[in-house]
């Protein structure tokens, strides 16, 4: 018996990529020792047994490489194991982790309820290829590539906003799979270029998917590109140039390829059961599978220009929630309407140039300059709320013309713990002010700068964002 050391270098993104094959006949089984090796993982167990699975050393590296590329939910994991060894092969791996168990699951648990609010912001009524396009241009605008390519795993690229394109494909992976659409992982080796991104499988068809090719680096604020979804083999490896990769899928339907929405670069967005783009300074309405954009409106007419006089163009962002799509121009956000063409001033900021803005849900996120230069842009945010009461559905037909005043008002509103933005609860759009407060791309007032301290350790962190999510999902009770 002896104990080997083996490593699998996906800290410096990937290896050269092989099918996952099985060794002689009858003799191996990769499938279930894929099974035990995953299952143990997440457990967190320091010895996993898998000596009825007869894999040869090699196999095991194959074995462990598959789990490292296709279980996104394995960010524990450092990549690196060791084995005991009999003389006809490994009967034991142990694992090394970056977490302990505890701090695995309290982050597998923030994941989680990442995970949950991302999927509850796709709209309903959507087929399997617009909640993929949906998704898609989801990771497009609120990530952005890391280009320190320190980030691959998915517990820090959903904490930090960043990571490198292994991040991207991961969580892809991992979204499409919780909504029941098939992925797989495709990589490049690192003597080709090094890069990774998804085959996702509608209706039965695999489809190439690069989400990271599709966000423009360096990141432009709010703009998703369109040019890498739904490819075909000879299309990826067309764009992907010099790109030797190996998959187990055949995506040969050319469907989606050479229309015209493709080069969109804005966020898509879903009204009405139509969707929706901006183009350049175009509304356009979307069919995915014809040839032609249909203009609906034309909007920011004339382009603006920096502090330092400098041609900015058209650096107008777009979303859609509800019945209407939203989009700026350089002072203000504006709502249209597609049903009757109305345009209607939402929001204008006191000062500095509006630079773009996207949407999750009800939440416009945009960025404000002084200078018109996105590197000089701060982020903030606008929630739409529906202000229209309810009617009565019984109203008095003789109304008092003069009601008491309440004899005994509440001078002192109970404060939520955790209710940044004082709206009354600590939901999602509290912890996204926090998360985007300590990594520095929205400033707090003092008011939110008091609630956002949960912990009251004088200081707004992580720990405060952390402690607001389990608020949310009901797994912290304030004491």
């Amino acid at each position: 018996m002896k104990r080997i050391f083996s490593m699998l270098l996906i800290a410096t993104m990937l290896l050269t990529a092989f099918p996952f094959c099985a060794g002689a006949a009858g003799s191996a089984d990769l499938d279930g020792c894929y099974d035990a090796l995953f299952a143990g993982l997440l457990e967190c167990s320091d010895y996993i047994d898998i000596g009825d699975y007869k894999v040869s050393e090699a196999e095991l590296y194959e074995v462990f490489e598959k789990l490292s590329k296709n279980e996104p939910m394995l960010f524990h994991i450092s990549g690196g194991y060791s084995y005991y060894m009999w003389s006809d092969g490994p009967y034991a791996v142990l694992p090394e982790y970056v977490m302990s168990k505890s701090e695995y699951e309290s982050a597998r648990e923030l994941v989680n309820g990442e995970l949950e609010e991302i999927l509850s912001l796709i709209p309903e009524g959507l087929d399997d290829v617009e909640k993929a396009l949906f998704l898609h241009d989801y990771l497009c605008v609120n990530f952005e590539y890391d280009l320190d390519y320190s980030i691959y795993d998915i517990y820090n690229m959903l904490l930090e906003g960043t990571a490198v394109c292994m991040g991207y494909a991961l969580l892809y992976d991992e979204l499409l799979s919780r909504i029941g659409i098939d992925s797989a992982a495709v990589i490049s080796p690192a003597d080709s270029i090094n890069h990774m991104w998804n085959e996702i499988e509608l209706d039965g068809v695999w489809y190439h998917v690069d989400c990271t090719w599709d966000d423009p680096i360096t990141d432009r604020f709010g703009k998703a590109s369109h040019n890498y979804y739904l490819l075909c083999d000879d299309c990826a490896r067309s764009q992907h140039e010099n790109c030797v990769y190996y998959t187990e899928n055949e995506c040969s339907d050319k469907t989606y390829e050479a229309l015209e929405w493709r080069f969109v670069d804005s966020q898509l967005a879903f009204v009405g059961g139509s969707i929706y783009g901006l183009d350049y300074n175009k509304i356009v309405e979307i069919d995915l599978l014809s040839s032609e954009l249909n203009v609906i409106e034309t909007v920011l007419t004339e382009g603006w220009y920096a502090s330092d006089g400098a041609y900015i163009g058209y650096k107008g962002g777009f979303g859609g929630y509800g019945d209407l799509l939203y989009y700026n121009d350089s002072d203000s956000i504006n709502s249209f309407d597609p049903e009757t063409g109305d345009t209607v001033e939402v929001y204008k900021p006191e000062s500095g140039i509006i630079i773009g803005l996207y949407m999750n849900g009800n939440v416009i996120h945009y960025l404000l300059s002084d200078t018109g230069y996105d590197e000089d842009g701060i982020e903030y945010t606008y929630i739409i709320t529906d202000t229209t009461p309810d009617p009565d559905p019984d109203p008095d037909p003789n109304p008092d013309p003069d009601p008491d005043p309440d004899p005994d008002p509440d001078p002192d509103p109970v404060t939520v713990v955790g209710d940044v933005n004082l709206d009354g609860a600590a939901n999602q759009y509290d912890y996204i002010l926090v998360k985007r407060h300590y990594f520095g791309t929205r400033i707090l007032t003092d008011d939110e700068t008091l609630h956002a301290d949960v912990n009251k350790d004088d200081a707004v962190n992580q720990y405060d964002y952390i402690l607001i999510k389990r608020i949310y999902f009901g797994t912290y009770v304030v004491g």
